[in-house]
């Protein structure tokens, strides 16, 4: 028979995790032995109010998302592939112009770093959702706050079971011309992540144009996916990230200068893909 103390060898975790997750200020220690626990909206608006950029240019007008201290975002490549390609048919540099208040005042400089998009389906630069539709831009001439937030990338496939998978989102789609440049308010809503086909998902949540490249949240802060665009009535798109983790971990393996960013990538990687992407970082 098993001694009581081998029984409840379980115990001292517990207790540490408690303590842990009891305060705030060691929420970081308690992560690297348990994960990151569930944020409350609050929490995420506090953390991520400084990492999020609204991209207002001409025909450009989205969110973009930091992942990397260097500067690094994301958003939908169909929010600034038109303005783009304007520029490059002036013979200037590809970039769009973005605005946060709370980083900095004035415009901010976003510089094409690479794109990945299919073909156009309208006039206007929407993309078929069955297509790719990410950009990756990088902040320049400018530096970045000290508490200016990378988002973690969670590159998994959802769970099969929705529930469990249950997000919120944030954008730039509610903001207008007299109002102050704030991003939409992170609330109690959540919403199942729903698969559409392989590759696309959507949430019953009613999206606007400025909220396209915007991340989707799961409970613990990580980015599972970007929204795309409104479909049909109170319904959106959203691209996962796990779409994009072999192409985005090209594109920083060639960089040599963001190695840590492919290893946070890898650690939130499936389990069953973790051992093939490992070599690549170095």
């Amino acid at each position: 028979m098993r001694s009581f103390f081998s029984r409840f060898s379980f115990l001292p975790y517990l207790l540490v995790a408690f303590f842990f997750t009891s305060n705030d200020a060691h929420a970081d220690e308690c992560a690297f032995f348990f994960g990151k626990r569930d944020l409350s909206p609050s929490e995420m608006e506090q953390r991520y109010e400084k990492s999020l950029l609204y991209i207002n240019d001409n025909d450009a007008r989205g969110t973009a998302f930091l992942i990397d201290a260097d500067g690094l975002y994301l958003t939908a490549a169909h929010v600034v592939m038109k303005r783009v390609e304007q520029r490059r048919a002036n013979g200037q540099a590809p970039f769009v112009f973005a605005r946060n208040p709370l980083v900095g005042e004035g415009r901010l400089k976003l510089e094409l770093v690479d794109v990945f998009a299919g073909g156009q389906s309208s006039d206007d630069g929407q993309l078929a959702y069955q297509v790719d539709d990410l950009a990756l831009l990088r902040l320049i001439d400018f530096e970045l706050p000290a508490d200016a937030n990378p988002l973690e990338l969670a590159i998994r496939k959802p769970r099969s079971r929705p529930e469990r998978d249950r997000v919120r989102f944030t954008g730039y789609g509610i903001v207008r011309p007299e109002a102050p440049v704030a991003p939409r308010i992170i609330d109690n809503s959540e919403w199942d992540l729903a698969r559409l086909e392989e590759g696309v998902y959507r949430i019953a949540a009613s999206v606007d144009g400025g909220d396209s490249g915007g991340p989707v949240f799961l409970r613990n802060g990580n980015v599972i996916g970007l929204v795309l665009r409104q479909m049909g009535s109170g319904q959106a798109l959203v691209h996962p990230m796990y779409r994009y983790e072999d192409r985005l971990i090209n594109v920083f393996r060639l960089e040599n200068d963001v190695s840590s960013f492919v290893e946070r990538l890898v650690s939130h990687s499936s389990v069953n893909r973790h051992a093939r992407l490992t070599p690549v970082m170095g």
